[in-house]
């Protein structure tokens, strides 16, 4: 088989690019023939507002990253092309390209763009659902998509264009959701049960720590409004265990001030994937306090892998996860001390009752996150989108 794998990658690099880089290699181990065709958003954030709306515009039938994949489909000729990120470069017009060359179909949804042009369901600091798959007017007038209302139109457009594809044209022939939580809305929406794959990302195997060789908690992610950083930061103690931070974004000036003022707390950038890893093992436990809706962070999987716990706000798209993880005390949205204070507890336990929980979040990567659970998961999902190609023709 030979796949081709297409993405648009983030001005900033995060979670989606580890994503497609370990599932080529997944591939590439099981004798997969595999391209991957990766465009890059710097271009369009240097362009004026009205360059980045018209290529917006364009990611129907004129997008830049269209005729790219044509040439490219035209040299491999892929049994399947598989998309991550579609915007702003490919737009649903490359699926539509795809797709008239014969080849099966494939789209992972890391995020909920379909029914929120910022694709975080979040806004003025609480989880907004004003806007849907069908009706995006308020992202418009709200200007969520960049805090800009032209771009926000542009991406409305684009989005209601895509669904369209979805729902009309059957295309692609398949979406890959992260969640049963996002399959179940996409059901709720309209779309064919039969069309959606259910299939969780994947880590590396850890290289666990022991209990005494931990020490304190750890954030790693985008520092912006909606991962919740900045209310974690000024909730934690003082006189607490040294709660480290790391990763880069729009609020590192507040974060290192608030960091300067609490000995607790320690910032250090960002930091490389092997970094990261290492910051995760050997802490005690992993502090997820977004605000917003989550597709699958890959820092939870990582942490799963390392065998150290994590704490987040109990929410729709992750109670499926956070079954599985009993040492948990449920925490309301926005409720940062009551966060701050699981931390705590979880950080305070003793070696035997932390050692259990540990042991309890290794024994849920390996039942759902492992490289061989996201392969044979991925293979069946080409194997459902060339059957399905077949039939259009």
């Amino acid at each position: 088989m030979r796949v081709l794998i297409a993405h648009n990658e983030y001005s900033v690099r995060g979670g989606e690019e580890t994503v497609v880089e370990t599932e080529a290699r997944l591939l590439r181990d099981a004798g997969v023939d595999v391209r991957i065709l990766m465009l890059s958003s710097r271009d369009f954030s240097e362009g004026s507002l009205w360059q980045q709306a018209f290529t917006v515009l364009s990611s129907g039938r004129m997008s830049p990253g269209r005729l790219i994949l044509r040439d490219a489909i035209r040299r491999y000729e892929p049994d399947v092309v598989h998309f991550h990120n579609l915007y702003p470069m490919f737009g649903s017009g490359a699926v539509e390209e795809a797709a008239k060359f014969g080849c099966g179909t494939v789209r992972t949804l890391h995020n909920y763009r379909l029914s929120c042009i910022a694709g975080t369901h979040f806004r003025d600091g609480r989880v907004c659902e004003k806007c849907t798959v069908t009706k995006r007017f308020h992202g418009v007038a709200y200007g969520c998509y960049r805090g800009s209302r032209t771009q926000s139109l542009a991406m409305a457009m684009a989005c209601a264009a895509e669904w369209r594809l979805i729902t009309e044209r059957n295309l692609p022939d398949v979406l890959i959701c992260l969640t049963e939580f996002a399959r179940k809305r996409l059901i709720e929406a309209g779309v064919p049960d039969a069309r959606l794959v259910v299939k969780a990302n994947s880590v590396d195997a850890g290289k666990p720590l022991r209990w005494e060789d931990r020490e304190g908690a750890c954030f790693v992610g985008r520092l912006s409004e909606e991962k919740g950083v900045l209310e974690l930061a000024a909730a934690w103690p003082a006189d607490g265990p040294r709660l480290t931070i790391a990763g880069d974004g729009p609020l590192r000036d507040q974060i290192e001030s608030v960091c300067r003022e609490k000995q607790s707390l320690v910032y250090v950038g960002a930091l490389d994937r092997d970094r990261v890893r290492l910051l995760v093992r050997s802490s005690l436990v992993l502090v997820l306090p977004s605000l917003c809706w989550e597709g699958l962070p890959t820092v939870a999987l990582e942490a799963l892998s390392e065998g150290t716990p994590f704490v987040s706000f109990s929410q729709t798209w992750n109670k499926d996860l956070q079954s599985h993880l009993d040492y948990l005390t449920e925490v309301r949205p926005g409720d940062f001390s009551g966060l701050v204070a699981e931390n705590l507890r979880i950080a305070s336990l003793g070696q035997e009752d932390w050692t259990e929980a540990s042991g309890r979040a290794l024994d849920v990567y390996r039942r759902h996150f492992t490289h061989e659970c996201n392969r044979d998961a991925l293979l069946g999902a080409y194997e459902l989108a060339v059957a399905l190609a077949g039939a259009r023709r």
